[in-house]
C-alpha cells in the first residue's frame, strides 16, 4: 500500500475516542476492504506520549506473526496527525466477551480456552525471541477477528529490550490488575512479566473475574507480591489449572517461559487444532527474528524531527527563563 491517504477510504463508523485522537472503521474505496484507521494528534502530546504512538508504530510496522494485529500502513495527514492504518478485528476484545459471559457465569470450556492460551503464548514467545516485552497484557489488549482468531494489540508501551544478556527494564507501567510482584516493588523485570499477565488474563478468562483484587493499591501489591489467588473453577483440568498456576509463580526465575509452556506434551492438540484454523504463525518469508527496525516513512520521520527541535528551543527558553529569576534572587 504505497502513497496512502485517508481519501483512499470511507469513513463507516467511529468506534473510539480519546484525548489525543479517534478510531474509526474505513472501507476502501475500490477493494471494499474493511480497516480501523487511528488518528493521533501528535501536535497536542507530551514528548513521551509521542514517544509512546510512535514505537506502537514502528513495532506493529515491523512484527509479523498470525496473532499480532496486523500492520497495513501510515501517513501524515493535515500537518501533525499520525494516521495508522490496521486490520479490522470484528469481534471486539475478551474484555468485553469477559463482560458478557459474567453475569450469568458461562464459563468458556477448557478446548477453547486452551487454543486461547495457545495463540497468545505463540505471539509472547515470538515478541521474546525478538527481544520485545509486551508490558501490557490485558483482555482488553486481545483483539478477536471475525473467525476468531485472537490478535495481540496496543504496543505503546512495549520495549524492545536491549540485548540477550540485559533483558531487564524497571520502568513501571502496565494496568495494575495485571502487574506483576516485581513490577509492583519497582524491580526490574524482563519477559517473565509478559508470561505473569497473560496468566493473569487466563485466569480471568477461567474463573470470569481477576486473579487478584483490592479496594486501594496498597492492598492490590500485598495480595499480589505475598497472596495467592482464589482457585480457578473444578469444572477444569489439572493440566489447565497447574498451566495457570505455574504463570502466576511469584518468583520470574522460576516461572516458565512462553516457548517452554508451548512445548507441554497436553496442549500439543490445541496448538495442532490452532494451526489447521488459523494457518502458520508466520507467514511465508517473514522472519522470525527481528534483526532491526525498520524505518517510518521521511514525511513521519520529518514530523518527528520538527517536534524534537521544538522541544528543544522550548526547554532552552525555559532554562533560561530560570537563570533570570535565579539571577533576580541574587541582587
Amino acid at each position: 500500500m504505497n502513497s496512502m491517504s485517508s481519501d483512499d477510504y470511507v469513513t463507516i463508523r467511529q468506534i473510539g475516542k480519546g484525548a489525543f485522537g479517534t478510531a474509526h472503521i474505513v472501507q476502501h474505496k475500490v477493494t471494499g476492504e474493511r480497516f480501523v484507521l487511528k488518528r493521533v494528534r501528535l501536535a497536542r502530546q507530551s514528548a513521551r506520549e509521542r514517544q509512546s504512538s510512535v514505537k506502537e508504530l514502528l513495532l506493529l510496522s515491523n512484527l509479523r506473526h498470525r496473532n499480532v494485529l496486523e500492520y497495513k500502513g501510515c501517513w501524515i495527514e493535515g500537518g501533525c496527525n499520525l494516521c495508522m492504518l490496521v486490520e479490522l478485528c470484528e469481534s471486539g476484545d475478551l474484555f468485553t466477551q469477559l463482560r458478557l459471559r459474567h453475569p450469568n457465569s458461562i464459563h468458556f470450556n477448557e478446548e477453547h480456552l486452551q487454543e486461547m492460551a495457545v495463540q497468545l503464548l505463540s505471539a509472547l514467545a515470538y515478541l521474546h525471541r525478538s527481544n520485545i516485552a509486551h508490558r501490557d497484557l490485558k483482555t482488553a489488549n486481545i483483539l478477536i477477528t471475525g473467525d476468531g482468531c485472537l490478535k495481540l494489540a496496543d504496543f505503546g508501551l512495549s520495549t524492545v529490550l536491549e540485548s540477550e544478556s540485559n533483558r531487564m527494564t524497571k520502568t513501571v507501567v502496565g494496568t495494575p490488575n495485571y502487574m506483576s510482584p516485581c513490577v509492583l516493588q519497582e524491580k526490574p523485570y524482563g519477559t517473565p512479566n509478559d508470561v505473569w499477565g497473560l496468566g493473569c488474563v487466563l485466569f480471568e478468562l477461567s474463573a470470569l473475574k481477576p486473579a487478584f483484587q483490592a479496594f486501594n493499591m496498597a492492598g492490590l501489591i500485598k495480595k499480589v507480591t505475598s497472596g495467592l489467588p482464589p482457585p480457578i473453577p473444578s469444572c477444569y483440568s489439572e493440566h489447565w489449572r497447574n498451566l495457570v498456576r505455574a504463570m502466576l509463580t511469584k518468583e520470574p526465575d522460576m516461572r516458565p517461559s512462553a516457548a517452554e509452556l508451548l512445548e507441554l506434551g497436553w496442549l500439543q492438540p490445541a496448538v495442532r487444532r490452532v494451526a489447521a484454523r488459523f494457518g502458520p504463525e508466520l507467514p511465508p518469508g517473514a522472519p522470525d527474528l527481528l534483526e532491526h527496525l525498520s524505518d517510518l516513512p521521511p514525511d513521519i520521520m520529518a514530523l518527528l524531527d520538527a517536534f524534537q527541535a521544538q522541544e528543544r528551543e522550548e526547554k532552552r527558553r525555559a532554562d533560561e527563563a530560570r537563570e533570570r529569576r535565579k539571577a533576580a534572587v541574587m541582587k
